[in-house]
């Protein structure tokens, strides 16, 4: 999938994730936004995620199955470029389906990425609408999904200040690098901030 999350100016609060949807580029929005723990990834349809053309094309005319699948990974990949792991990341869908007699097919899409097959720690709460129809006729299934990182996964830069104090930065999944005394990075793992004493 073509996106880019680096080259976007990221805010004190937030970080982006964009792709080469030329609806992002039309409306000005992004693929996916992370605050904190949580990402949020805005509708999700399976148009080319190759093309910037304005009038990129549909993939799988008439498949709603296979264009869930390609909206689901398009959705996983953005959760992985804001710091998640992927499905397991995972806490809510919503599907937005065209035609009520494609529910059953995107149903099984769903399943196959999200099901309660795939592992414990793969599973989210979910909610399937009908709809009138979408931006694209050829579009049949819009997806939009909610994500959590959790805390223990992610990586912190610890700095030592004049009071001992450990102030962090969220890096990616991993452990925490923590200076020592000697100015070399001793790896912890640490859920929160904490006062930083003796790290020889």
């Amino acid at each position: 999938m073509s996106s880019r999350t680096a080259s976007i100016p990221q805010s004190a609060s937030k970080q982006y994730h964009a792709t080469n949807s030329p609806w992002e580029a039309k409306i000005g929005y992004y693929r996916a936004v992370r605050r904190g723990p949580f990402i949020f990834v805005s509708g999700t349809t399976a148009v080319d995620p190759f093309s910037s053309s304005p009038d990129a094309k549909v993939l799988h005319p008439g498949d709603a199955k296979a264009q869930a699948h390609v909206a689901f990974q398009q959705i996983i990949e953005a959760i992985q470029a804001l710091g998640g792991r992927g499905a397991e990341s995972i806490v809510r869908t919503k599907m937005f389906v065209q035609k009520q007699e494609d529910c059953g097919a995107v149903a099984e899409a769903f399943s196959e990425v999200l099901g309660k097959q795939n592992g414990s720690e793969v599973g989210c709460a979910a909610t399937m609408i009908v709809v009138g129809g979408f931006v694209d006729k050829e579009m049949l299934v819009e997806i939009e999904r909610d994500a959590m990182v959790h805390i223990a996964e992610q990586l912190f830069l610890f700095m030592e200040n004049k009071n001992g104090m450990g102030s962090y930065k969220v890096f990616n999944a991993g452990v925490a690098c923590v200076p020592t005394t000697k100015k070399t990075l001793r790896i912890v793992k640490k859920e929160r901030p904490f006062a930083i004493k003796n790290l020889n």
